[in-house]
Order: C-alpha cells, then sequence, then structure tokens
C-alpha cells in the first residue's frame, strides 16, 4: 500500500504511514448538524464532506454535542488539575490555629496552587487533542490524549506561561483603564494558540502568531463568542452554586470539593468551543476540512504541518 499523501509504501495492514504518519483508512466526515445529509458509500462508510462554517447557535450545539460524546475523558482530563486542590480541602488543610500549623498551611496554600498550573499545562494540551480525536470520527481516551500532551509539553508550556503572564499583568493594568482593552484584546488574539500547537505542531512563539493571523478581522466576532459561551457557562453553574452556598453554613471544605468539580465540568466546555471557533475559523480562510483536521492529529508531536 502506498500512501496517497507522501507516497512511501507500507504494509497493507498499515493503519498510518511509518514516513509522513498520514492515515492509511478512510475516515468518517465532521459533519454533525443535524441537517446534514448522511450519504453513504455500498460498503457503508460516509463519502468525504468539506466543513461547512457554522454559526454561533451551532457552534454552541456542536460543542454540547462534542463534550457529550466524550464527557468520561474529558471530564477525567479537566478534573486532574483541580485534584491538588480538593484534596486540600478535603483534608481540611488550614483548619488549625496553632502557630506550626499555621505555617504549614501557607505553605501549602501556594504550593498547591502552583502545583495544580503545572497539572493544568499538560491537561489542557489533552483536552484539545480528545476534542479533535471526536471531530474525526476516533475514539478518545485518557492515553492517548496526555501522551500526544507530553509530545508538545514544551512549547504548550511556552504559551501558557507567555499567556498567562500577559493576562495577569494586562489585568494589574485594570487599575488604571488602558489595561480593561489590553485584556481583552490579548485574550482573543491568543486564544487558539494551544490549538495551533496541539493540532499543527507550531512551537510556542509560532503559536501564537499563528493564532493572531488567524483571528485578523474577526476579533470582535470572536469575543461576542467568548461572551455568550461565558455567560452560558455562568448560568449552568449558578444552580449548582446555590446548593454550594447553602452548604457552607455547615462546611466550607465542602464548597471548596465542590467549585474544583464544578470547574471540571465547565471547563472541557470551553475547550470544546475552542477546538470548533478554531476549525472553523480555518474553514472559513483556509477551506480546511475533515481530512487535513485527521492528517494534523496524525501527525507526530513536533513536526508542523505543511
Amino acid at each position: 500500500m502506498f500512501c496517497s499523501r507522501c507516497g512511501h509504501e507500507n504494509a497493507d495492514d498499515t493503519r498510518f504511514c511509518g514516513e509522513c504518519g498520514a492515515p492509511q483508512q478512510e475516515m468518517g466526515p465532521y459533519r454533525p448538524l443535524e441537517d446534514a445529509a448522511e450519504s453513504e458509500d455500498p460498503d457503508g462508510a460516509p463519502e468525504p464532506s468539506d466543513i461547512p462554517p457554522r454559526d454561533l447557535g451551532q457552534l454552541i450545539a456542536e460543542s454540547v454535542s462534542t463534550y457529550a460524546k466524550a464527557f468520561l475523558p474529558l471530564f477525567a482530563i479537566a478534573l486532574i488539575p483541580q485534584i491538588p486542590n480538593i484534596l486540600g480541602a478535603a483534608l481540611g488543610s488550614g483548619d488549625s490555629f496553632d502557630d506550626g500549623a499555621s505555617v504549614s498551611s501557607n505553605s501549602g496554600d501556594l504550593l498547591l496552587p502552583l502545583i495544580a498550573f503545572l497539572l493544568s499545562i499538560p491537561s489542557g494540551a489533552a483536552a484539545v487533542f480528545c476534542v479533535g480525536q471526536v471531530l474525526t470520527g476516533r475514539k478518545a481516551d485518557i492515553v492517548t490524549c496526555y501522551s500526544r500532551a507530553f509530545g508538545v509539553l514544551l512549547p504548550t508550556a511556552v504559551v501558557t506561561v507567555i499567556v498567562t503572564v500577559a493576562l495577569v499583568a494586562s489585568a494589574i493594568l485594570m487599575l488604571i483603564l488602558i489595561g480593561i482593552p489590553l485584556f481583552f484584546y490579548l485574550l482573543v488574539i491568543w486564544f487558539f494558540a494551544l490549538p495551533a500547537v496541539v493540532i499543527e505542531g507550531r512551537d510556542g512563539i509560532s503559536a501564537l502568531k499563528r493564532s493572531r493571523e488567524l483571528t485578523l478581522g474577526s476579533w470582535w466576532r470572536l469575543f461576542g463568542i467568548g461572551v455568550v459561551f461565558t455567560l452560558l457557562a455562568i448560568a449552568a453553574a449558578i444552580p449548582v452554586g446555590i446548593v454550594l452556598v447553602i452548604v457552607s453554613l455547615a462546611s466550607v471544605n465542602v464548597v471548596e470539593v465542590g467549585l474544583g468539580v464544578i470547574a471540571a465540568l465547565l471547563i472541557p466546555f470551553f475547550y470544546a468551543g475552542s477546538v470548533l471557533v478554531y476549525v472553523d475559523l480555518r474553514v472559513r480562510q483556509e477551506g480546511y476540512g475533515t481530512q487535513e483536521l485527521a492528517d494534523d492529529l496524525s501527525r507526530r508531536p513536533g513536526r508542523m504541518a505543511p
């Protein structure tokens, strides 16, 4: 069997090309819209189809359906960075009032968020890859997703640190009005840097530039989409928040554990949305399709898309 992409000769039962990593079997197209035609060939495999541009309602609906298709792996991936804080709350750190315990508690209060931040770096990359797997009809599992995440750990860390520092600095500048537009400007133009790392195989700085390129001419549209997604997440969290407020009268630690679980439930919705919007931007600007997405996800980490 010769690879249709690079011409390399592979064994007949090879699933992916040993040279370029391109899949050697047809994949079902990404067209989850309810009104999309589901034409099939005699063997039952869906015919290739381009991805149509999505409007806001479709992006929201497909974010929910994508999350539902991979709920367990996405929830588990998002829960891992929450574990340090959840364990700290469950074990009741900081409840003692003697001087020794107070010093230990202060150390733990600094250490646990740091550990959570470090865990969030591969977790974000794993979530992006998981969503991509769902969109190409592949099975998403935690081991495969984290394997990809650790393969792009360095550029993911570079992107995460740069974006975090820039957003924190601009948030501090909110004390003077210039920080407000700067914060949201950076948030939008760099929002797709992580998909650029995981899906396209770009390095940290290149991914930031790529994200900015994708957002050119669409800043206000993307900002509006982000606002709607955030409001929907807040609306979903309100009922649980009310319960937690009531529970807090009995135990503050239970509330902290609950907040960690809520975060793990809501964060995958944003990851699904970010990948879908990223794909939509490439569809609109580059004619991006399902096969291209499958090729990108099949490529070995560190090899940038041509």
